[in-house]
């Protein structure tokens, strides 16, 4: 749809249009048959109506052109006169889109930083549990005070709630694995059985033996190992009646 509402057309500027327009109807009463060109008469006839219409068609061409020409001068001016203003407008808006975005982009670095910084301390303290593996209880101890120390509820920004529920859910499993390796150190310093007495074994004692294996245990994977050195449940009862000491 074309909005002429702007467009200054002044009578004499379509003049030419309005003249051929018109002048259509008789041509097209003219030469609406084409003679016979295979005649002299016909030829003729046609040659100077060929002549007729294409004087009328680039008598119309000129005129367009003519009177088109100011419109796009026109526009060519506009044109011109919008590019030098846009360009002293950025000549203003340029600095302070460059000094802007100098600061976002050192905002955005910092907010990345921040948050490296602060998964990091929350991988930190998961990692525990992987540094706490065939650790003695005095080591996985100072684990328990190292993610006990640490305060989940400042610094962590919008990952606390996940800091909490970590330091939570490690604190729980150190101070599990940590009973474990100080049960399992227990039997250790106890004083392993000779070949003659291994066999004097009563069943009331070898019971109450499986019994705190068992109790100490973990399932990994369906697999119940005791302790943190990657001893089966299954191995260290089969120990016992080969007169080693089960939790080595």
């Amino acid at each position: 749809m074309h909005n002429f509402d702007q467009v200054d057309l002044e009578n004499k500027a379509i003049e030419a249009f309005s003249k051929t327009d018109a002048a259509l109807s008789v041509l097209a009463d003219k030469y609406s048959i084409v003679p016979d060109a295979n005649t002299k008469e016909g030829y003729e006839q046609i040659k100077a109506g060929l002549k007729e219409v294409v004087s009328y068609r680039t008598s119309l061409e000129k005129k367009r052109k003519e009177i088109k020409q100011p419109y796009l001068d026109a526009g060519k001016l506009i044109d011109s006169e919008a590019k030098r203003i846009t360009a002293q407008l950025l000549q203003l808006e340029n600095p302070m889109k460059e000094a802007k975005q100098a600061v976002d982009d050192r905002e955005k670095r910092e907010k990345e930083a921040l948050q490296a910084a602060t998964r990091a301390k929350i991988d930190s303290m998961s990692s525990a549990l992987s540094r706490a593996f065939g650790a003695s209880s005095s080591e996985i101890s100072a684990l328990i005070d190292e993610v006990f120390s640490v305060d989940a509820t400042e610094g962590f920004y919008d990952l606390t709630r996940e800091a909490i529920d970590t330091r939570n859910d490690v604190l729980e499993k150190l101070n599990s694995m940590y009973s474990q390796a100080a049960e399992l150190e227990k039997l250790r310093s106890q004083a392993a059985p000779t070949s003659s007495e291994q066999k004097s074994y009563s069943d009331e004692y070898r019971k109450g033996y499986i019994d705190a294996l068992t109790k100490y245990s973990h399932s990994v994977d369906g697999v119940l190992y005791i302790g943190t050195g990657g001893i089966t449940l299954e191995h260290a009862i089969s120990e016992i009646d080969n007169n080693d000491d089960p939790t080595i």
